[in-house]
């Protein structure tokens, strides 16, 4: 019964995010349709959180394998997102020895991150590089810092590594108690409150959704548990503030995420449900060889990974614009209106009306070449304020690897509300002319490049970071949402020291 609770709670939290409206009564056949649609469409993209919690249904994922499929194909993914991938297709019923041959040829990484998705694969039985579970288990457990927490950066420990590594780690919970105990010793240290968590000072939903996938792999009871029971408040209860219409806001008071949304309702799924989330059929196959990299070496990154080589518009192109429509009706208007006057003054002539067609058939073909648009949507972002919500201070800096190195120094720029850090880079890049080579859309956005220096151009874990205020914060910079008089700094690395965004 609790598995067919959750199912519907999943199925209407992930339609609805979409845009469907599903009741009690929703077909097996519609969800299905979903999939293949919305899900398959997104491949690669922004479906595969969905895809984890879907699971639980009986349903045929092989139109969203097949558009993974050719994703992949098409796109160079970083090897930590590929490890993402993998699990994707294991939660999708794709055979190990399959996944296992898509892996064959990555290159061991030296990242937290890296370790989490190598053990969630041996956890099913795909071994990488000659590495099983116990050399995996004992690499991530040393990695533990002293507070108990697990970081990408340094020593600066993270509630969303943390619980990343705890879900790893919690089917080898007894071999690793110690690690395990000190673990949630931390995320229970840093819980809000409300019954929330934050990353890097920010309280967000996604933070809490991976806390409530950790605890429900360890066998913990979040509801009970007064380790995570904070004025009464649980972590469900926290991750409850964070509801709006039709799914999730990423921070309190927000709009809806999908990236919020998808998170949580894996946290839903992973309660409801019980076991390791992450654990699927565990056939007995040999493990990987150790060969030569046939990918650089990737940043480490936890939520900006998976946008690699993604649709850069801002919008589908498929409709066309209502301000197109409305010229087109106005010409065919004008060429009726034509038509009556050539027929009142009796120039019948089809040469006339030919003449008459044929200018108005060049002024619509003209229309199609001339891009309108409101200052909103010219900035990517929908906002109907006539001023701005606030206003923050950005720079763009590579000197470290160029002679031009200041791109845009420290300038003040008005932002709307619900405005992320790529919007506001966007906007800033077309008033201080400079360019982007940006793949994925929305929270999914990925800075590959800025003036032509690209990630990787000066060493393996080169790239592009920012931080808020001096911070790094734990979001891809298309989810982060800044406040008034934050101070953003945009800057190229040569050394991976932050995760790339």
């Amino acid at each position: 019964m609790r598995k067919l609770v959750c199912l519907f709670l999943v199925c209407l939290l992930t339609l609805n995010a979409y845009g469907l409206e599903i009741t009690e009564s929703t077909s097996h056949a519609e969800i299905q349709s979903f999939i293949n649609g919305d899900l398959t469409e997104n491949a690669g993209i922004s479906s595969e959180w969905y895809i984890f919690a879907l699971r639980y249904g009986n349903y045929d994922f092989s139109s969203y394998t097949h558009a993974l499929d050719k994703y992949i194909a098409e796109n160079d993914v970083p090897s930590v997102t590929l490890l993402k991938y993998a699990l994707t297709y294991l939660a999708c019923g794709r055979n190990t020895e399959s996944v296992f041959g898509m892996l064959n040829g990555v290159r061991e990484q030296s990242t937290v991150m890296y370790t989490v998705f190598a053990l969630h694969l041996a956890n099913n039985g795909i071994l990488l590089n000659g590495k099983d579970t116990a050399m995996l288990c004992t690499e991530l457990s040393e990695r533990q810092n002293g507070d108990g927490g697990w970081s990408v950066i340094s020593d600066r420990s993270d509630v969303d590594v943390t619980a990343m590594a705890l879900q790893a780690l919690a089917v080898h919970a007894d071999e690793y108690e110690n690690a395990v105990e000190s673990g949630l010793s931390y995320l229970s240290s840093h819980q809000n409150e409300n019954g929330t968590f934050s990353s890097y000072g920010a309280e967000n939903s996604e933070s809490t959704s991976q806390v409530i996938i950790a605890l429900s792999d360890l066998g913990i009871d979040c509801k009970t548990d007064t380790r995570f029971i904070k004025n009464g408040l649980t972590v469900l209860d926290g991750l409850d503030t964070f509801k709006v219409d039709g799914g999730y806001s990423h921070a309190l008071n927000g709009q809806y995420s999908t990236l919020a949304s998808s998170q949580a309702m894996c946290a839903v799924a992973a309660y409801e449900n019980g076991g390791y989330f992450y654990v699927f059929e565990k056939p007995s196959i040999p493990s990987a060889p150790e060969t030569d990299a046939v990918k650089p070496l990737e940043t480490d990154n936890v939520q900006a990974s998976g946008t690699e080589g993604a649709d850069t518009s801002d919008e589908k192109k498929d409709s066309m614009p209502l301000w197109r429509i409305i010229f087109i009706i106005a010409v065919c208007i004008a060429f009726a209106v034509i038509c009556f006057v050539l027929i009142i003054k009796k120039k019948t002539k089809a040469q006339n009306f030919i003449t008459a067609f044929l200018a108005c058939a060049l002024v619509i073909c003209i229309s199609f070449f001339i891009n309108v648009s409101t200052p909103d949507q010219y900035y990517g972002q929908a906002s109907g304020d006539k001023e701005p919500t606030g206003y923050v201070t950005i720079s763009v800096i590579c000197d470290n690897v160029s002679d031009n190195g200041i791109i845009v120094s420290e300038t003040k720029i008005g932002f709307f509300e619900h405005q992320s850090v790529y919007d506001i880079l966007l906007s800033l890049s077309k008033t201080h002319k400079f360019t982007l080579d940006v793949s994925g859309k929305g929270e999914f956005a990925y800075i590959r490049a800025i003036n032509g220096i690209a990630e990787h151009k000066y060493g393996n874990m080169s790239g592009w970071v920012y931080t808020v205020n001096g911070i790094s914060p734990h979001l891809s910079c298309g989810a982060y949402y800044p406040s008034d008089n934050d101070v953003i700094r945009i800057y190229y690395t040569t050394d991976g020291t932050d995760a790339i965004s």
